[in-house]
């Protein structure tokens, strides 16, 4: 191990002796580390090795391919920015098998060292790094690779929005706006699931709408009278349910899914005096929140929102016991 300067470390290493191929890691992190690092590659000599092991950029570009065919697109572009943009300027030049603790601690250690406290995007970071290998691994590109160990993080509660507020919220929207909106809130849907819904996807008589959720995955959400009438106001005859404004171009007019919706969010916030910021996604939450709170079981909601487990679900109840403490703490009288 030799330091190029404060904080950069080179590790040179021979696959199996001196007659054998020599590799040269740079190290960013503290000299202790990089030693550390240095003993764990030691300890790797003695494995045996492939004849030839790819870097884990040669093998990003092949396992965005993979992933390309199999995931869905926002998943995919995701990842995509995660591997080029954080991951493959520090593991690039690296074999999967050479990946130590010691390396993905100083890939910890440099990462919030530039952005203290973002835990949660280091954690998805190393989420999809350990999924690439895995993927490696089945291709018998790399041996299996071990586990890594999560930053510590605890994820907030959801926040909601009250019934009344949902209410005016969706009072000061109109049109094709105040459907999407409604349709969000009233089949607790995801952004993406919403936009992309089409008129074949509402039942003929709206009793229900098929929606397609995560892992392409269909569920049949029931429409409660106050979103059948929002609904029956719409033009069913487009190749979209919410269609985006017509845009011509080179003549032709043109016209696709709706996909900019915060800024009449944004526009019907400011109209209902609501305070607060709102996201689509809070609509989703309140839904779940506000079922949970009159009296829905906890896995007819998991089914509703179209999560894989109830543990998912469950953050919910936390929600609905923080709703139900503040409505309880209006009983305290300062009674001497």
């Amino acid at each position: 191990m030799r330091t190029i300067h404060n904080n950069k470390h080179t590790v040179d290493f021979y696959e199996a002796g001196r007659s054998s191929p020599r590799h040269q890691i740079i190290f960013e992190g503290s000299r202790a580390e990089a030693l550390a690092y240095e003993r764990e590659i030691r300890k790797q000599y003695n494995k045996p090795l492939r004849n030839h092991t790819p870097t884990c950029d040669e093998i990003a570009a092949d396992y965005l391919e993979w992933a390309a065919m199999q995931q869905a697109p926002k998943t995919v572009k995701e990842k995509k920015m995660m591997l080029w943009g954080r991951l493959m300027p520090f593991f690039g030049q690296i074999q999967p098998d050479r990946i130590t603790p010691a390396l993905v601690q100083a890939y910890k250690k440099k990462r919030l060292e530039a952005r203290p406290g973002i835990h949660r995007a280091v954690n998805l970071e190393l989420l999809t790094l350990s999924a690439m290998l895995k993927w490696a691994a089945r291709q018998n590109l790399c041996d299996q690779p071990e586990r890594f160990e999560a930053l510590p993080y605890k994820k907030g509660l959801p926040a909601t929005l009250s019934r009344s507020d949902v209410a005016s919220l969706l009072n000061a929207m109109t049109g094709t706006t105040r459907a999407l909106f409604a349709t969000i809130y009233y089949c607790g849907l995801r952004f993406q699931e919403a936009t992309r819904l089409r008129p074949q996807d509402v039942a003929q008589d709206k009793t229900f709408l098929k929606v397609r959720g995560k892992g392409s995955r269909d569920r049949l959400i029931p429409i409660v009278d106050d979103l059948k009438g929002i609904l029956d106001g719409l033009d069913m005859t487009g190749p979209w349910l919410f269609p985006s404004r017509v845009k011509k171009r080179k003549g032709h007019a043109m016209s696709g899914a709706l996909t900019d919706i915060r800024r009449p969010l944004e526009t019907a916030r400011i109209l209902a005096g609501i305070n607060q910021k709102i996201t689509p996604h809070q609509l989703r939450h309140s839904y779940a929140t506000h079922l949970l709170e009159s009296g829905a079981d906890l896995r007819i909601i998991q089914r509703l929102l179209g999560h894989r487990s109830v543990t998912t679900t469950q953050i919910y109840a936390a929600v609905s016991m923080a709703t139900m403490k503040q409505a309880t703490d209006r009983l305290n009288y300062k009674i001497k």
